[in-house]
């Protein structure tokens, strides 16, 4: 048997968590003092109003106490553990979590896998989807982990910012290029890189062309046998969300879903960004 375990920052909703029997593993955040529980539960559309009228939450890691209590829990029950985390290039949590299996692995035989994901939101999710499928498909967990490996490299993750004043509290964009940019309607493209951390990847100018943009890049790169696996991912956005499905389902008759982002990663990216993520033809450093 192997145990499914999985975090706040994968987007797969929590109808979808339960009804596989995945576990999730919350995490915290405060806003304007009060610390809440990302436990999936959270009024999102709340949340983003609260960020465009200025409220600035912080978050936190997830303790490597808990990680150890929940993995202990289903190896005490037989069954091998496998967790896929948020990328270890945006967060500390992940690190947190290999502490926990470092502490575990010599007390047990079952097998204790901390996948990184390098990746976030529906990119986890894809990759959660697939552990899945080989599960029911009788795979070992060592099969699992190292097919994971090969997808994780193609998911590509293409994310436009609204609002640069949230990279800027972020460290990522300086307060200088953040005036000029909100100032000329200026629309950064973030990419998630083969080290899952953000790098600044385009500029345009206006939502537009920012989404004419993105649908290009899903044209040029998805991988059209993977079509199942590609998201729109809106943060409070879901017009620019719609007119962005929209071309992608005209394009390839398809139904794609919009995904609504969470609390923790749509701190840093702020309301109003427009995401795409899907699975690519090409690896992740190949997308230019």
């Amino acid at each position: 048997m192997i145990k499914v375990i999985t975090d706040a920052t994968n987007d797969l909703s929590l109808e979808f968590l339960k009804a596989n029997n995945i576990d999730l593993m919350p995490m915290n955040l405060t806003i304007e003092g009060k610390t809440f529980v990302d436990d999936k539960t959270l009024d999102l559309h709340k949340f983003y109003e609260g960020l465009r009228q200025g409220n600035l939450p912080t978050t936190s890691m997830i303790n490597p106490i808990i990680y150890e209590e929940t993995f202990e829990k289903y190896l005490k029950q037989g069954q091998d553990v496998l967790y896929i985390g948020f990328s270890s290039g945006l967060s500390g949590s992940f690190n947190a979590s290999l502490l926990a299996k470092n502490n575990l692995e010599s007390n047990y035989k079952n097998k204790i896998y901390c996948f990184d994901s390098k990746s976030a939101s529906m990119g986890m999710g894809i990759l959660t989807i697939k552990a899945l499928e080989l599960i029911k498909e009788n795979k070992s967990i060592d099969t699992i982990v190292e097919n994971l490996y090969v997808l994780r490299e193609k998911i590509c993750i293409l994310l436009g910012v609204d609002n640069l004043y949230h990279l800027e509290r972020g460290g990522r964009i300086s307060k200088a290029l953040a005036v000029i940019g909100s100032t000329l309607q200026l629309k950064p493209i973030i990419k998630v890189n083969d080290e899952g951390k953000l790098i600044n990847f385009k500029k345009v100018m206006g939502k537009k062309k920012l989404i004419q943009t993105l649908f290009e890049y899903v044209l040029k790169y998805v991988d059209e046998t993977e079509l199942d696996n590609l998201y729109v991912i809106s943060m409070d956005s879901k017009g620019d969300a719609t007119e962005l499905k929209n071309k992608i389902d005209k394009t390839f008759n398809i139904n794609v879903k919009i995904v609504e982002l969470g609390t923790i990663i749509g701190t840093h990216t702020g309301a109003d960004a427009l995401a795409v993520i899907f699975v690519s033809k090409e690896t992740k450093e190949n997308i230019k």
